[in-house]
């Protein structure tokens, strides 16, 4: 047992970590997941100078952290995820040299994050979510000066994040979801050069984009998924030539896409996933000459597709599910001769399958669930070589022989 270097005691039923375990001096990973009637952390854990792996998730009855944790030098993972009777962290936890990841998500009564965070200069990954009580953000988190990914998710009371945001100049990954008090992003958000990724998710309240988003020169994904009250988008948005995904999916207040979107050169794929305001798109779209991937499900109020689809070359998926005031599809579908994948589920009013469909020579799979107008299908079906799912369900008994 002195050579041990991974122990996994999750689901086990003890009230405290055995004095045994603090003696196991090569030690790496200690995994007591899901430990319920654990209380309390015995102060000998000190004891445990090579581990670099602390995961104490689902301890939903441990109270505290001992102070003598900071003795854990080689520590650099440190999992306290629904730990929902933990209601602060140690203030000597910002003597872990080594932490590099820090995930306090579920922890349903912490109350703040200390301000001696900052002194955490390797922490690459902090994960925050379900902090119900947590009303603010320490400004001290700014000096995470390695902080690369940042993810806060259901924290209901927080109203704003942090306004030196900046100050992370090596953060690559924003995720904010269902933080639904949050209405705006600070401007200084503009200020990340390394930001990649920014996704904000279920943020009911959040009415604008600040203009500045335009100088995240490097941001190749952005989601905008559920926020309710965004009205518009900003025409900054469209500056963006590194921007390859843009998610815009259950924002059923957006009124429409602008023209401007042909400025996203680079795009690849764009999700407009039950836009229920949506009643037409922009002629421009047919200028994203990289567009692979589009969806448009659940765009109850869209009656046409333009013509000027033909001109997306590229696109590969085209997913229509759910509109239900498509009434026809344009003839210059036919045209779009990298089309594999192409979903009309639950189309109702869709009337007919152009005639020229055959041309779509590289289409596998054609899904016509729930067309319920739909009483034929073109001859030429039969000529597309490339078909290996044709999906007809709920649509087949309304076809006729």
């Amino acid at each position: 047992m002195s050579s041990l270097k991974v122990l996994d005691m999750s689901n086990a039923s003890i009230n405290t970590l055995l004095p045994s375990v603090c003696k196991l001096n090569r030690l790496q990973e200690l995994l007591m997941r899901r430990c319920d009637n654990m209380r309390e952390l015995t102060r000998d854990i000190g004891a445990l100078y090579t581990l670099r792996v602390l995961d104490l998730s689902g301890c939903t009855n441990l109270a505290e952290i001992p102070e003598s944790i900071y003795l854990l030098q080689n520590l650099s993972s440190l999992v306290l995820a629904d730990c929902k009777s933990l209601t602060e962290l140690p203030q000597r936890l910002c003597m872990l040299r080594s932490l590099q990841n820090l995930n306090i998500s579920g922890c349903t009564n912490f109350v703040e994050i200390p301000e001696s965070i900052e002194s955490l200069q390797r922490l690459t990954s902090l994960l925050i979510a379900e902090c119900k009580t947590l009303t603010r953000l320490s400004q001290s988190l700014c000096l995470l000066g390695s902080l690369q990914n940042l993810s806060i998710s259901s924290c209901t009371n927080l109203a704003e994040i942090l306004e030196s945001i900046e100050w992370l100049g090596r953060l690559s990954s924003l995720v904010i979801t269902d933080c639904i008090n949050l209405r705006t992003l600070p401007e200084s958000i503009c200020l990340l050069g390394s930001l990649q990724n920014l996704h904000l998710s279920g943020c009911k309240t959040m009415s604008e984009i600040p203009e500045s988003i335009e100088f995240l020169e490097g941001l190749s994904s952005l989601t905008l998924t559920d926020c309710k009250s965004l009205k518009k988008l900003p025409n900054g948005l469209f500056m963006l030539s590194s921007l390859k995904n843009l998610n815009l999916s259950g924002c059923i207040n957006l009124a429409g896409i602008p023209e401007s979107i042909e400025f996203l050169e680079g795009l690849s794929s764009l999700t407009l996933a039950d836009c229920k305001c949506l009643t037409k798109l922009p002629d421009s779209l047919c200028m994203l000459g990289s567009l692979q991937y589009l969806n448009l499900s659940g765009c109850t109020n869209l009656a046409e597709i333009p013509e000027s689809i033909e001109f997306l070359e590229e696109l590969s998926s085209l997913i229509l599910a759910e509109c239900k005031s498509l009434t026809k599809l344009p003839d210059s579908l036919c045209m779009l001769r990298s089309l594999q994948i192409l979903n009309l589920s639950g189309c109702t009013n869709l009337t007919e399958i152009p005639e020229s469909i055959e041309f779509l020579e590289r289409l596998c799979s054609l899904v016509l669930t729930d067309c319920e107008s739909l009483t034929s299908l073109p001859y030429s079906i039969s000529m597309l070589r490339s078909l290996e799912n044709l999906n007809l369900s709920e649509s087949i008994c309304k076809l006729k022989s």
